[in-house]
């Protein structure tokens, strides 16, 4: 598994976000989409926002959000949105061929809605990442959702 961490590190100095993620996120490895889970992918640029936050309010599922690298660019994180199935795995809706490593934080159905509704109303009904929004709200995982 490659220690995504590491890679971010140097970034770190610099975003607010990357500094979340080392503290607080945590490493998935990559796997097939679960057995129907298939039929709700989105391959539109930047579909892993709007998939993942189309199932968030499913409760076998938590929103998660961070960086991924994928299996033909390793060493290059790129900013990522999945959900995390019960058993713990990435159910990842965008990317055809899984991610090799994922980093990131499991954020609670309320926080993420809330984000969602914040960030919407902000951009115009257009969301895209959430965690900007959830760390500016000052929720940290842990923190009763």
């Amino acid at each position: 598994m490659h220690d995504v961490k590491t890679m971010i590190a140097p970034m770190a100095e610099i975003r607010e976000l990357e500094r979340f993620l080392i503290d607080h996120g945590r490493e998935q490895a990559g796997r097939p989409v679960p057995t129907g889970w298939g039929r709700r992918r989105n391959k539109k640029p930047h579909g892993c926002y709007a998939s993942a936050q189309r199932w968030m309010r499913d409760p076998s599922v938590t929103y998660t959000e961070g960086v991924a690298v994928s299996a033909g660019l390793v060493g290059h994180p790129i900013a990522h949105a999945w959900l995390t199935g019960p058993d713990g795995g990435v159910i990842d809706l965008a990317w055809e061929v899984p991610g090799a490593v994922y980093l990131g934080v499991q954020i609670p159905d309320r926080i993420a809605s809330a984000a969602f509704v914040r960030t919407s109303a902000a951009m115009g009904g257009w969301v895209g990442e959430l965690l900007p929004e959830v760390i500016r709200s000052g929720w940290t995982p842990g923190d009763d959702a």
